[in-house]
């Protein structure tokens, strides 16, 4: 039996004013028998009298064997619109001052999950910085790391334009946003038991080498300040670190108890559902590559001509292993230097290509990734991460739309 309630706050400002403040929350219970499934709304929950109702109709249906509770609440906030001007500590101090003139309430109160979304203009071009993970909305406020991360990409911003245009294989530095993309679209899905079965490029290669062996890629329900966390999954199994390829071999898929035991292998606890009154999926946590042993300014250093990633827009990944993912937000790199601004890049390859095809694996891994949903069988929160990776790519600089 699982219970859930989720909630949402979302925060809109203009010209300095907070022009939309709103709260939802929607809860109910979903609980499972041999042979059905059944959902029970308790929204709006007003008494706990609810909860007391189904537990007790449940226990004399002879339905419930067992009850894990646990709040799931999300919160999305938008502070909109900074402007961009050269003083970048400027900038910065006013989206401190935006983040402050939220409700004191809001700010302190004890959130599972949070979600921030910052968007800064530049004439007609915008830059979107996001954070989230577990915790409070006042521990994002006074998250260094995040101020950090947006001051870095905003000095970014100053870089021109370049018009070059090119086709083909080049170096590629993916920033810790772009690997976790990466490895939550073209690794975590072709690894869920699900997709096992409809006909992943993982089929049958459990225990064989796929990757460089410097490549070794976790799904982990309970990493520090995650925004896929969670203490169990809807079968009640705990949430533990499973790796799903280490040191370059696949050594697990994700599973659900049906999965596992059709293969014979763990229990990783991925039955999730993205409410309780939607059909539970095999779907990822956080999903993260371990760090390797280089410098990020070391690598950009050692690099004569290249392209650096560092914000992944869109993409998409099929069963074969191919992908495809877009990005405005790269930066030309020369002599090892970052030089100049990309406005497009497309980079299509494919997972087993890029992975090995490394080059060098930075030191700095961890699970940035905490804004987004993962949308298969109903929106859900998940992360991913990982370090800065160089490595070989099929890439389209400045591509022209179709």
């Amino acid at each position: 039996m699982n219970y859930q309630r989720n909630s949402r706050m979302s925060i809109s400002e203009k010209n300095g004013e907070i022009t939309r403040f709103s709260k939802s929350t929607q809860a109910g219970f979903k609980y499972r028998t041999k042979d059905r499934i059944f959902y029970y709304s308790t929204s709006p929950l007003e008494q706990e009298r609810w909860c007391n109702e189904v537990i007790n109709w449940s226990i004399e249906k002879e339905m419930l064997y067992s009850m894990k509770k646990k709040d799931f609440i999300n919160i999305s906030s938008k502070i909109n619109k900074i402007a961009f001007n050269d003083n970048v500590e400027e900038v910065v101090v006013t989206l401190r001052q935006k983040l402050d003139t939220l409700c004191v309430d809001d700010k302190k109160s004890i959130l599972e999950k949070y979600e921030l979304k910052i968007t800064v203009y530049k004439e007609s071009e915008r830059l979107l910085v996001c954070c989230g993970g577990t915790g409070s909305l006042e521990k994002v406020i006074h998250n260094n790391d995040f101020f950090q991360e947006f001051k870095r990409r905003l000095c970014f911003y100053h870089y021109p334009l370049t018009e070059i245009k090119f086709c083909g294989i080049e170096k590629v530095l993916l920033s810790n946003q772009a690997t976790g993309f990466l490895c939550h679209e073209a690794v975590g899905h072709m690894a869920e038991g699900d997709m096992i079965d409809t006909g992943s490029a993982f089929y049958e290669k459990l225990g064989c080498k796929i990757f460089d062996t410097r490549v070794s890629i976790v799904d982990s329900g309970n990493t520090p300040n995650g925004a896929g966390n969670i203490a169990f999954d809807e079968e009640g199994t705990y949430a533990t670190e499973n790796y799903i390829v280490r040191s370059g071999e696949l050594v697990s898929y994700l599973t659900n108890k049906k999965i596992a035991e059709r293969y014979g292998i763990k229990n990783t606890g991925n039955c999730r559902s993205s409410s309780w009154n939607h059909p539970s999926h095999i779907r990822m946590t956080n999903t993260y590559m371990l760090k390797g042993s280089k410098k990020v300014d070391d690598i950009i250093a050692s690099i004569d001509f290249g392209i650096y990633v560092v914000s992944v827009t869109s993409g998409n990944c099929s069963l074969d292993g191919s992908f495809s993912i877009r990005s405005n937000e790269a930066y030309l790199i020369r002599n090892g230097r970052i030089v100049e601004r990309v406005k497009r890049i497309s980079i299509d390859d494919t997972v087993f290509s890029v992975f090995n095809n490394i080059c060098e694996i930075a030191d700095d891994s961890k699970v940035c990734l905490g804004s987004s949903s993962c949308g298969k069988g109903g929106s859900i929160k998940v992360d991913a991460g990982g370090p800065h990776i160089l490595a070989f790519m099929k890439v389209d600089v400045n591509y022209e739309y179709i």
